[in-house]
């Protein structure tokens, strides 16, 4: 008898053991992948629930099966999940409403914090943001950002500027970083020449850090942009197919295959596109491939995979002088047309896997390692006088690690983080005469006028410390040590006609402090202050002379921001605003001088003062999923900008006259630098599936030269998109059209500055389209 009361007694026991059920889990941002603190996991239809910790990770334990979960966060969507007895751990992904942008947690100082509890101008652009446009590119997208300007001379050739920092890089990006999932697209030197690859509908999130970031992400006064993948609801296991066409031979074809899971999401597509031009040598080829996946091996691991390749060709029309851009915007200029002025070919790979992993609840690290490869192969110039051919490879690895401390000591949160990034890049280089027999086909490459191989080497070792004090203070402390180095092969030997410059250049270690301080007022409202050093090396491009030597004499620039700054929301959460003024004293600037035949060299040439002041505000008229109409959102942003050049002597060559003369322009406003930049915008969303937005652009009068003596005029840009969705059982179908440049204006997006430094009429302007239409459809199937 006792031994059958034994046997029954562990039965129930095993049976209790076996009810028992403990979840562990992590909650994340599924636009910007941060970490989310303090979501509420509750066991759905029961009072039980936990909280996320400090790194988004919980566990919940509970003394019979767990069916459903219910998470839920400030300024995020409250999410349901359905859990099996078989679930141990599960990554929740939780979407933001899209509504208040101070409520959602953003990555930016790799605090993983609420964008209310930030220090620093950060702007942060979601996927209803990114949904605005056809989607073909990013310069609509950025430009509504304040303080940011994207120009595009025609597809895949750019430059984007943060609060001025692009005034003088003819291509590309200069002195500012950009990292997609953590892997970095921009070179040792803070620059980056080639096609800004990823897809715009690819990416989930944009976050914008304005200003210097030293302290954590190195070298670079203009700031750093964050581009974070779009991943799959959680369960979701879908196939998109996508077709845009729209004015001057827009045609783009796109396929996107996402599922996501417990432990495991994907997302991959393919683009196809084609532009034919608004001016005559416009055209424009674009293949590429995107592949992002996670993998969550338990509660203590994430592995992370990312890989693009992209390659294509474009034409380039020239610029051209005012009179030229009024009267016959769509014309070329010959030399281009005779010699098929562009890129013939370049293709970009980049490649990188991550792993965040969690020692303990306080102790986690982030390591990620990536390895790219660029070629181009093209024609380069407008005239006779300054043309060339150029052939270039270039190879890249590097790595990014860091690891976060995060004790509790007595009442005050800390977070310690320290970490390490490093950049190696191999550049081959060569520039040839152009040879045409034909003019119309593509030119070959003649007699060889330089070539070079370029070893650029970056190293930043950071550390940063945060505190939430009493009294609702957050302090941020943070600093960075910074190396590079070009080691130059000059593979054409010392002559009589040649003086070979090869040799090794250093950059002294700089030191960049950061001390940030945020005041909460209550749980909407914030202030927010912080000084900030940051340096700026010399690019390859810049100490890589346009006749073909080294300049080593190149120093790097240097300067202190002083921000302040107040975010928040207001009446009852439907006015969102968020504000900043700033200073940047820089010294040392790189600045241009010209030779004959078109080209320039670079030199320290004097200082910047700017000053400016940043401003957005959203209002939530209407958000409502069971009205009519569930979103009406009108939004303005704005920029002043108040740079003025400081001790600087430019010394221009004049053609006509073969001379060289000496101007000073101190107290010149800073070329390229728009004083007034103004952004307008209405989103609206209804119940049965139809949707729109509009979008206003204002540019003022900008100098375009550093003498201030010539200004692209103001113009007004002027958007809109109207759409309908439906879902249809398992599929979904999305109609769109919209309408660019409504008002017809007369611009150039692209300007080349001061261009009247080395021809006459001076050729500033490559003229953008007029009015352009589009219209698209996507059908997406769910296989579940």
């Amino acid at each position: 008898m006792k031994r059958i009361f034994f046997t029954f007694y562990m039965a129930i026991i095993a049976l209790q053991v076996f009810a028992q059920q403990s979840i562990h889990g992590k909650i994340t941002d599924k636009e910007t992948g941060a970490s989310i603190p303090g979501a509420t996991i509750t066991i759905t239809g029961t009072t039980t629930a936990t909280q996320s910790n400090i790194n988004g990770v919980f566990e919940l334990n509970s003394a019979t099966p767990i069916a459903a979960v219910t998470i839920s966060y400030i300024g995020y969507e409250t999410l349901q999940l359905k859990v099996g007895t078989d679930v141990h751990f599960i990554n929740i992904r939780l979407t933001t409403n899209s509504i208040n942008l101070n409520t959602v947690t953003v990555t930016g100082y790799e605090s993983n914090r609420r964008l209310l509890e930030t220090a620093g101008a950060v702007a942060l652009l979601t996927s209803r943001d990114i949904q605005r446009n056809n989607k073909s590119d990013l310069l609509p997208i950025l430009n509504t950002v304040p303080g940011v300007k994207m120009e595009e001379e025609a597809p895949g050739d750019f430059k984007i500027s943060l609060r001025g920092s692009a005034l003088r890089d003819p291509y590309g990006l200069r002195n500012i970083k950009l990292y997609w999932n953590d892997i970095p697209l921009t070179s040792p030197d803070n620059s980056a020449s080639h096609s800004l690859s990823v897809d715009p509908e690819q990416i989930g999130s944009i976050e914008i850090i304005k200003g210097p970031a030293g302290s954590i992400y190195g070298a670079g006064t203009g700031g750093v942009v964050l581009l974070k993948n779009d991943k799959p609801q959680f369960d979701e296991n879908s196939l998109n197919a996508g077709f845009t066409g729209g004015s001057f031979g827009l045609a783009r074809s796109s396929i996107t295959y996402k599922t996501g899971s417990n432990n495991f999401n994907l997302s991959a597509n393919y683009v196809h596109q084609t532009y034919n031009g608004y001016r005559q040598n416009e055209w424009s080829n674009k293949d590429a491939i995107n592949v992002f996946g996670q993998f969550y091996d338990g509660p203590k691991r994430t592995i992370t995979v990312i890989a693009n390749h992209d390659e294509g060709n474009f034409g380039i029309a020239g610029s051209v002088d005012s009179t030229w851009a009024i009267n016959t915007p769509k014309k070329a200029v010959q030399f281009t047309i005779d010699n098929k002025i562009g890129v013939n070919k370049y293709t970009y790979t980049v490649a990188g896997i991550a792993q965040d992993y969690k020692f303990s609840d306080v102790f986690t690290n982030t390591t990620s390692i990536y390895t790219d490869n660029q070629t181009l192969n093209h024609p380069y110039g407008q005239s006779i006088y300054y043309n060339g051919f150029l052939k270039s490879s270039t190879g890249g690895y590097g790595g990014r690690t860091r690891f976060s401390f995060s004790p509790k000591i007595g009442n005050v949160q800390t977070r310690f983080t320290i970490g390490d990034e490093v950049q190696v890049e191999n550049l081959l280089n060569g520039t040839y005469n152009v040879t045409n027999d034909v003019p119309g086909t593509w030119p070959e490459p003649g007699a060889l006028q330089s070539s070079n191989q370029i070893t650029s080497k970056s190293n930043i070792l950071f550390a940063q410390a945060e505190f939430d004090l009493p009294a609702s203070f957050l302090l941020t402390l943070g600093s960075s040590i910074n190396n590079l180095s070009y080691n130059v092969t000059d593979l054409i030997p010392q002559s009589a006609t040649h003086n070979n410059y090869t040799g090794v250049v250093n950059f002294s270690s700089t030191i960049s402090p950061r001390v940030a301080l945020v005041k909460l007022f209550g749980k909407n409202v914030a202030a927010h202050a912080s000084v900030s050093y940051g340096f700026s090396p010399p690019t390859i491009s810049e100490v890589n002379n346009g006749d073909g030597t080294f300049n080593k004499t190149l120093n790097a620039e240097k300067g202190v921001n002083y921000e302040l700054g107040l975010r928040g929301t207001i009446l009852n959460e439907t006015l969102n605003f968020d504000a900043s003024v700033y200073q940047m004293d820089l010294n040392n600037a790189i600045l241009p001088y010209y030779l004959a035949n078109g080209r320039s060299n670079y030199r320290n040439a004097g200082a910047t003062k700017q000053k400016g002041l940043e401003l957005s505000l959203s209002y939530l008229a209407i958000h409502d999923a069971n009205r009519a109409i569930t979103l009406l959102k009108p939004w303005i942003t704005y920029a002043y900008s108040d740079y003025r050049f400081k001790n600087y002597i430019e010394e221009s060559y004049i053609s006509n006259t073969m001379t060289t003369i000496q101007t000073d322009n101190s107290g010149k406003k800073v070329t390229g630098v728009s004083p007034n930049m103004f952004n307008a915008g209405i989103d609206l969303e209804t119940k049965p599936g139809i949707y729109f937005n509009a979008v206003l652009n204002y540019i003022s009068k900008t100098p375009i030269n550093d003498k201030n003596t010539y200004y692209q005029h103001a113009y007004t840009l002027l958007a809109s998109k109207l759409g309908y969705h439906i879902p249809i059982g398992q599929f979904g179908l999305d109609v769109f059209g919209g309408v660019n440049n409504m008002l017809n204006a007369k611009y150039s997006s692209w300007i080349n500055f001061n261009a009247d430094a080395s021809s006459n009429p001076p050729t500033f302007y490559n003229p953008s389209s007029g009015i352009n239409f589009y219209g698209g459809v996507m059908l997406k199937y769910n296989f579940k």
